[in-house]
């Protein structure tokens, strides 16, 4: 039985056009596979939207992933300032830091972006404003040595998911003179999350 390469309908033995969608007829064609290619394309279709929906849903419900370094996470964070990016710095913190930021201050995310959008206000005359140096100066696996404001932030899992934290001084030129930023960085699980807020 042969079928369609088009539309996969059944076609008629020495049919040289498809009846359903007029279709020509490739003669050459394996009769047994010639429906089969359009069958295992919409497969493989479905299931790439699948997995592609489960990835997305995956980073919207549980966030970023961090990054790998505590380098990585600063630069990242300090780039976005650059850039005016208050949704990429966001992007930077872990989850425990949004909770206690709404706790203690009161302030949810949108709180938070707008504090960041007025303060990129003050930026716009700079003419340029780039990274120079990005070096960790201090680091520890003792959490006890972070501000207790920030253990009391944490929930028992973030403590156990807890392996190390960083200073890193990250150079910034702006408008040629040059400016050190501390950055606090943060390792749950092998990632590395921001600090600063």
């Amino acid at each position: 039985m042969a079928f369609c390469e088009n539309c996969g309908a059944k076609l008629e033995e020495g049919a040289k056009f498809c009846d359903s969608c007029g279709n020509p007829v490739n003669e050459e064609s394996d009769p047994k596979k010639s429906g089969n290619g359009k069958l295992i394309g919409i497969i493989c279709g479905a299931a790439g939207a699948a997995v592609l929906a489960v990835v997305l849903i995956l980073v919207l419900v549980l966030g970023g992933s961090g990054y790998s370094s505590a380098e990585d996470a600063a630069e990242a964070y300090v780039q976005a300032y650059i850039d005016c990016d208050a949704e990429g710095m966001l992007d930077c913190y872990p989850d425990f830091l949004f909770e206690y930021l709404e706790d203690e201050f009161d302030m949810d995310r949108d709180d938070m972006i707008d504090d960041l959008e007025d303060e990129f206000d003050d930026m716009e005359d700079m003419d340029e404003v780039k990274i120079k140096k990005v070096k960790v100066k201090k680091d520890g696996d003792d959490l006890d040595d972070l501000p207790s404001k920030i253990e009391d932030a944490m929930s028992k899992d973030d403590k156990k998911a807890f392996e190390e934290w960083a200073k890193v001084e990250v150079k910034v030129d702006f408008d040629g003179k040059t400016t050190n930023m501390t950055i606090y960085c943060i390792c749950l699980d092998g990632s590395w999350y921001v600090l600063n807020y």
